[in-house]
């Protein structure tokens, strides 16, 4: 854990009153993921892994379309996959296809491995630039967090889509088309890019959004020359049954406004405003922070991670184990700026959330987790729109901050950009 340490040791230019919450906060919310690891809390399951195996193998074997019938889908499945059920639209199964050809042990090992390795990557380039040491306590510090535990129980795909949007994101200017090709590939979850396509935009980002809808494009016609058109056909028919069905549903670890309108018991207006209230709040707050980055007020990394915020809070459909990317957010907006103490604190809760989901497995959790997003979300909001001087709060000496004798609020016009791994 001695690299953890040094990501999160005590900070020369933080005032010698501030106590590091943020830091501290994260040190043992890690400890406790290492735990639950060490000794086996989580169980053996592969999870939502047999789900995409399944849906990869039916594609293979020419049945892609048969794939949305619940019925047939299950038919392959152990009996505790008999809740399963493939939602995704037909372009995934380029990539699951070649997942069916693997001995089931292989497959599964090679999975998991990319759930850890993409959780450490995240950290790695999140950190932004600075020494080897500091990348590396980055890696371990989000491969050892409670939002890659949520994933790896579950063997979900967050870690992934949480990778590929902040490297699309933080590469849209400089890189356009890998920004592009890397936002078509989270298509194949659609709701993972609900929010980028408002944030490219607010950036000016016009030749990475071209890549985007091309991408996409190339993908969609891939699958039709692969599966055909019956698999598009059997995703449109189901969408209004099955998944307005699931949609409806109270589901324990999905964390959305509408979900969380009807766990506390409000009706059907309620649960369609509540919504529509989050859609605006998400795509105002990632095209303000891209804005605000484009015009040279908003370090990089804190932009996209307040985008990311956006993205979590505004999409249809996020569930615990989609949030790696809360975890990606955090870790570019503490180490680009100083919070102030409440916003560390909010940000160490956001950090620790998913063990509270996963502990508790109640609905009163969740709805205590999604609350937990929308106060830390507000929170970091605000320190990144009215930060402080001095040295960010994960910054480790690197891409510091310009310092200030006096400590106060200052306007983020005189804060240095802090350099993006990828920008």
């Amino acid at each position: 854990m001695s690299a953890v340490s040094h990501l999160l040791r005590e900070n020369p230019a933080v005032d010698a009153g501030d106590v590091p919450v943020l830091r501290i906060g994260i040190a043992l919310a890690c400890a406790v993921t290492l735990c639950v690891l060490l000794t086996g809390a989580g169980g053996a399951s592969t999870g939502d892994f047999a789900a995409f195996q399944r849906a990869g193998a039916m594609a293979a074997a020419g049945d892609a379309a048969g794939a949305y019938d619940p019925a047939a889908f299950r038919a392959g499945l152990e009996p505790d996959g008999a809740a399963l059920s493939w939602r995704n639209p037909p372009h995934a199964f380029l990539a699951l296809a070649p997942l069916s050809s693997l001995p089931d042990r292989v497959a599964a090992l090679l999975w998991m491995a990319a759930i850890v390795a993409s959780s450490a990557a995240i950290g790695a380039l999140a950190v932004g630039s600075g020494s080897a040491r500091r990348r590396a306590a980055g890696a371990l510090a989000t491969a050892l967090s409670p939002a890659a535990l949520a994933d790896a129980l579950v063997w979900q795909t967050g870690p992934f889509a949480a990778l590929a949007l902040f490297i699309a994101l933080s590469a849209a200017r400089t890189r356009p088309i890998l920004a592009g090709v890397l936002l078509a590939m989270v298509t194949m979850k659609p709701h993972y890019a609900f929010i980028a396509p408002v944030a490219l935009a607010a950036f000016g980002a016009w030749r990475a959004i071209a890549a985007f809808a091309l991408a996409t494009l190339g993908f969609v016609a891939a699958s039709i020359a692969c599966f055909g058109l019956a698999p598009w056909f059997a995703y449109a028919a189901a969408a209004a049954d099955v998944f307005g069905g699931h949609a409806g549903a109270l589901h324990r670890d999905l964390l959305t406004a509408q979900q969380t309108a009807a766990k506390l018991g409000f009706g059907s207006a309620a649960g369609t405003a509540a919504p529509i209230a989050a859609i605006g709040a998400g795509a105002a707050l990632a095209w303000g922070a891209m804005r605000a980055r484009r015009a040279g007020r908003l370090p990089a990394r804190a932009a996209v991670g307040l985008a990311l915020l956006g993205g979590a809070l505004a999409g249809p459909s996020f569930w615990v184990h989609d949030w790696a990317i809360c975890m990606a957010a955090l870790i570019a907006i503490a180490s680009s700026l100083r919070l102030s103490q409440a916003a560390q604190a909010a940000g160490a809760a956001l950090w620790a959330a998913p063990l509270v989901a996963l502990g508790a497995a109640t609905l009163a959790s969740s709805v205590a987790v999604y609350a937990c997003l929308v106060a830390a979300t507000a929170l970091l909001a605000r320190g990144a729109l009215c930060g402080e001087a001095g040295q960010a709060v994960l910054d480790g000496g690197a891409g510091q901050a310009v310092a200030s004798n006096n400590s106060r609020p200052i306007s983020m016009r005189r804060i240095s950009d802090v350099p993006a791994p990828i920008s």
